[in-house]
């Protein structure tokens, strides 16, 4: 297992963050997600296949202790976006947040 993608410890400094990471199948067949709320703020993640469509997405809330986990079989090959943003639009350095794709 490991990271294809680690921005752990970061803040929301525009209205959405992107970030990409190249999966390859050689990587392992499954994909692990995270993103953890360090400021209990509320934040959404949607992770964007290659081919553009929503691969997976998640929300940040007290009843998930304000992380999100998620893993299962990985999609195709190529270039993944990850978008992660606040509920309230909210930037700063108050959105505090780590994100990180594995695969295994």
């Amino acid at each position: 297992m490991g990271d294809v993608f680690n921005s752990w410890d970061t803040y929301l400094l525009s209205s959405v963050e992107t970030y990409t990471f190249n999966y390859d199948k050689s990587d392992g067949s499954f994909l692990r997600f995270y993103l953890v709320d360090k400021n209990h703020k509320g934040m959404k993640i949607i992770i964007y296949s290659p081919n553009g469509s929503v691969y997976f997405n998640g929300h940040t809330t007290a009843s998930n202790g304000y992380q999100v986990y998620k893993e299962g079989p990985a999609g195709p090959a190529g270039v993944y976006t990850i978008k992660v943003s606040s509920d309230n639009g909210g930037t700063g350095f108050d959105y505090q947040y780590g994100v990180a794709a594995r695969a295994y």
